[in-house]
């Protein structure tokens, strides 16, 4: 696995116009939008952005579609989700997100319990 910064920045100046038309479409949760959605995720990791609204869309179709859930990528989005804090971005995500995908990888597992810590005021646990 490639180690990579993940840093959190304000939901961008303007989307890609690609997004914006997916997200604003009835077709925004259909399955052929999965990888548009994860395509972004990536040039807002590269690009050091950050989109709420449209990782949270790939998420719940993570969620209708399990078996094309790319770990990698849920990986990605929930650490930018939770860079975003104050925000409560990543308690949202974890929600939507079916507990099955989040516990069979083990980065977005230790995602959720950093998290769990987090809003638990564990700060000494969290940085262990």
């Amino acid at each position: 696995m490639v180690a990579l910064e993940i840093s959190s920045a304000a939901a961008p100046q303007a989307r890609p116009e690609k997004i914006e038309a997916l997200l604003s479409s009835a077709g925004q949760y259909s399955e052929g939008s999965i990888a548009a959605l994860e395509s972004y995720v990536a040039t807002q990791v590269s690009g050091g952005t950050y989109d709420a609204l449209a990782n949270k869309a790939l998420v719940k179709l993570y969620q209708f579609t399990p078996s094309r859930c790319k770990d990698e990528v849920l990986a990605l989005v929930l650490a930018k989700a939770m860079m975003a804090r104050p925000a409560g971005d990543i308690t949202s995500l974890l929600y939507v997100c079916p507990e099955a995908l989040i516990e069979r990888t083990p980065v977005c597992e230790r995602l959720a319990k950093c998290d769990a810590l987090l809003e638990s005021s564990k700060f000494a646990e969290f940085w262990e």
